[in-house]
């Protein structure tokens, strides 16, 4: 697994300045409601100016879930695919979803509260999956790439649409277990694990 690069003075002045933009965002969440959420909101408690905003971010929605601009999503799809061991592909397109969930927020300590945040506006967990929708030739990409890992796939040529199809079960399975645990104190590996079984379960029926 790689370790991270340590970041120079002009990347962690962007990370502080990002990190100060997703507090604020969720602090106004928490103490106003979301119907409060507005880039004028933000700037001024985060004190930046809304050109600095959006720099950062593509929308009002992106602060709160901490989601960086494509591009940047894109180079965190890359990083995903490296760190993801497993050559199971059903397990390692899961780890790709949930990692790219987890490491949409670089200020860790956030998570408690984005996830307090989703559990009183669900709503927003359907921008996570826009998010990915969003990168979705990348996550494709990624997909075949966790394909070839897999011996099971090894002798076959691996046809995009094939990872598609492989990718949007993983996505629906991973937006099902998320729902379905978003109130719940559970921990990344148990969400993984059963995202992966009913993905499995479905195809063995299906098969």
């Amino acid at each position: 697994m790689q370790t991270a690069t340590p970041l120079g003075h002009r990347e962690r002045k962007r990370e502080q300045t990002r990190a100060r933009i997703e507090a604020a965002a969720a602090e106004i969440v928490l103490t106003d409601g979301l119907d409060a959420l507005t880039i004028d909101a933000i700037v001024a408690r985060a004190d930046v100016s809304r050109r600095t905003f959006f720099n950062y971010f593509d929308g009002k929605d992106d602060a709160v879930l901490g989601f960086r601009h494509s591009d940047e999503t894109e180079a965190l799809v890359a990083q995903q695919l490296v760190i993801i061991e497993s050559t199971d592909a059903v397990e390692g397109v899961v780890r790709l979803l949930f990692g790219l969930m987890g490491t949409a927020g670089a200020d860790l300590t956030l998570e408690p509260v984005r996830r307090r945040i989703l559990q009183d506006h669900p709503e927003l967990l359907q921008r996570k999956f826009n998010q990915m929708h969003r990168v979705h030739s990348a996550l494709g990409a990624a997909t075949v790439e966790l394909m070839k890992r897999d011996h099971r796939f090894a002798a076959t040529e691996i046809a995009e649409a094939q990872a598609q199809v492989l990718l949007m079960m993983c996505t629906a399975a991973v937006k099902s277990v998320a729902l379905e645990l978003l109130g719940a104190d559970a921990s990344g590996e148990p969400m993984i694990e059963r995202a992966t079984e009913l993905v499995k379960d479905v195809t063995e029926k299906i098969a």
